[in-house]
């Protein structure tokens, strides 16, 4: 891909829903719609979300919610068509 390119990430928590689903693979259907060129979905192993409270897949405890982040990447003219559907959509969480 040589055009000038804009990257698209979201952070979330996985257990986070969305239309009677699960946030993540909202999110992922939506890019598979617009046909970004590339996108991904990563899953964290420790961290804490927006209630501050700590999340680790060590115990099963803490494992409940662990952070999401959502990256993709395509033209800016599809990245910004996309923007009002992802808006619906992520409800919490950061987008940028």
């Amino acid at each position: 891909m040589n055009d000038e390119c804009v990257k698209l990430t979201t952070y979330l928590g996985e257990r986070d829903r969305a239309d009677g689903g699960f946030l993540a693979d909202a999110l992922l259907d939506c890019y598979q719609r617009h046909g970004f060129r590339a996108s991904v979905l990563l899953r964290g192993a420790l961290g804490f979300g927006s209630g501050h409270h700590l999340r680790s897949d060590r115990l099963l405890t803490l494992s409940e919610d662990l952070p999401v982040i959502s990256v993709a990447v395509d033209t800016r003219l599809r990245i910004e068509a996309a923007l009002p559907e992802l808006r619906e959509l992520t409800t919490k969480g950061l987008v940028t």
